[in-house]
């Protein structure tokens, strides 16, 4: 994404990349290589579609931050990460009911927790607002820096 980031940069923003942007595309670049061809490359017509949707996701990801940058939403970064992500989600939900159904009789009591700790969170976040999520991360945070990072879960939750 960084690379089509700087490309896109340059072409809609017309920012020209320093040596130093190039030399860290560069070093991300050989990285991803190393990660991917590390242990041989092993190309098929069955990953193609993978690969594909891969590369446009960076693409299309990579676009929009430009264009972001260019034709500002006029709302605080949290809610328009926020708007983003529930609607690029969307078509996801969509897509997993129809290809990959929920059964619920192999769900825990665990799984069922958690989610209803997740939705009860999320619904919090959306009753008192979105920016209130980056303070409370914030806070737990500090509270388990301020325990010397030990205490596990407990320290974080209180």
């Amino acid at each position: 994404m960084p690379v089509w980031a700087a490309v896109f940069a340059w072409v809609v923003l017309g920012e020209k990349p320093s040596l130093a942007r190039v030399m860290a595309l560069v070093l991300a670049l050989s990285g991803l290589v190393y990660l991917v061809l590390g242990k041989g490359l092993d190309l098929g017509i069955a990953k193609l579609p993978g690969v594909a949707l891969g590369l446009g996701s960076a693409v299309l990801f990579a676009l929009g931050t430009v264009l972001t940058k260019r034709l500002p939403l006029g709302l605080p970064p949290s809610s328009s990460v926020a708007w983003q992500v529930g609607i690029g989600v969307a078509p996801l939900f969509i897509a997993a009911a129809i290809f990959d159904p929920l059964d619920f009789s192999k769900v825990s009591a665990l799984g069922v927790g958690l989610l209803g700790f997740r939705l009860g969170l999320l619904l919090s976040f959306l009753v008192r607002g979105v920016e209130n999520a980056a303070g409370i991360a914030c806070l737990t945070r500090y509270h388990y820096h301020a325990r010397g990072g030990r205490g596990g879960r407990r320290a974080v939750f209180g």
